[in-house]
């Protein structure tokens, strides 16, 4: 995994080549005859070819260094608040506190994260031995002898004896 100085030097690598780049084309703009022209058009290839090794040596070594999963917490202050455009936003940090994570979530995302997450969390209290149920509801549990209706909408409707 590359370290933050790799990584900084990289950057500053591409920067460099990037601003050396403008520095030729400004060149080849201003080039007056056509063997000036032929030589800043070299130039601007040669730098061209440097920003692009560049900018794959930095995207490689970011990948590289965001590859591993981030492990996190839930922000205890606002793990959870509205964003920009209808985005739903979740805030965690890592475990050591370092570094705060972000997840942007369209609404229809957030709602169908937001059922599995109770799902999950209903399943895992059930197997931990219900210590949720002062924070969700009890629902009554269906008895056999319980008599059911028959409506117009269900289909033992027309079945009367």
């Amino acid at each position: 995994m590359p370290t933050v100085e790799t990584l900084l030097t990289l950057a500053t690598t591409y920067a460099q080549a990037a601003v050396r780049a403008d520095r030729d084309r400004a060149s080849a703009r201003s080039a007056a005859t056509p063997a000036e022209q032929a030589a800043t058009e070299s130039a601007v290839r040669t730098a061209d070819s440097a920003v692009d090794a560049a900018r794959i040596a930095l995207r490689a070594a970011v990948h590289n260094a965001l590859e591993l999963p981030v492990y996190a917490v839930p922000d205890t202050s606002l793990p959870v608040c509205t964003w920009h455009n209808g985005q739903v936003l979740i805030r965690a940090l890592t475990n050591s506190g370092e570094r705060a994570v972000r997840v942007r979530y369209t609404a229809e995302q957030a709602l169908a994260i937001g059922t599995r997450l109770i799902a999950c969390a209903a399943i895992t209290d059930q197997r931990l031995g219900g210590t949720l149920s002062g924070i969700l509801g009890t629902f009554p549990a269906a008895e056999a002898s319980a008599p059911t209706a028959t409506g117009p909408d269900t289909p033992d409707a027309g079945r009367r004896a």
